[in-house]
């Protein structure tokens, strides 16, 4: 395998989507296991070591802590992968001047415009880039990406009226499915 650090604007739109809170879908959590608390609903600040905040909700205010925190897990994996980037970022994959620190606050603003899907896929493309190290598995980061992907799997079209049992042959279940889908 191999990984690059992923870019500002990937990191930035993956924080962006999980502050926004649309409309009727309301506020969400995840949990992170690595700092044994009890359920977390924002990562609070960021530096050498993730440290959680259990009061506060995922807002805004939380977009530039996210953004941190998915590149510091980033930036792990490119040192386990490419160990002469330890100490110098510089020789690390990933968009020339876009490996080191990111900017803060975040130049641009929070929207309610994101796509589920591109979220989805956003998710895939960071956590084959951020897991070549040891820690991955269970860290902040990873606990985050899958909260996300489930918050951005019940956003898809179609979801709130997919059924959760089918008792009927395959093909006349999707026909109702999108015979429902289309009204």
């Amino acid at each position: 395998m191999s990984a690059y650090v992923t870019n500002s604007e990937t990191l930035h739109y993956l924080a962006n989507a999980a502050c926004s809170v649309r409309p009727g879908i309301g506020e969400w959590s995840f949990y992170s296991n690595t700092y044994g608390h009890t359920t977390c609903d924002r990562i609070a600040r960021f530096g050498d070591h993730a440290r959680p905040n259990c009061s506060d909700r995922v807002t805004r205010f939380g977009m530039d802590d996210i953004a941190h925190m998915l590149r510091a897990e980033g930036i792990k994996s490119i040192n386990a992968r490419y160990p002469d980037t330890v100490d110098n970022l510089d020789n690390a994959p990933g968009t020339i001047g876009d490996t080191g620190p990111l900017p803060k606050p975040f130049p641009s603003p929070m929207t309610l415009d994101y796509e589920p899907l591109v979220v989805l896929s956003l998710i895939a493309g960071y956590e084959y880039q951020s897991c070549e190290h040891s820690g991955w598995k269970g860290s902040p980061a990873w606990e985050f990406c899958q909260a996300l992907r489930v918050r951005m799997i019940t956003e898809l079209d179609g979801y709130e009226s997919a059924p959760w049992e089918i008792d009927q042959p395959i093909q006349a279940a999707n026909a109702r499915f999108r015979s429902e889908l289309a009204q």
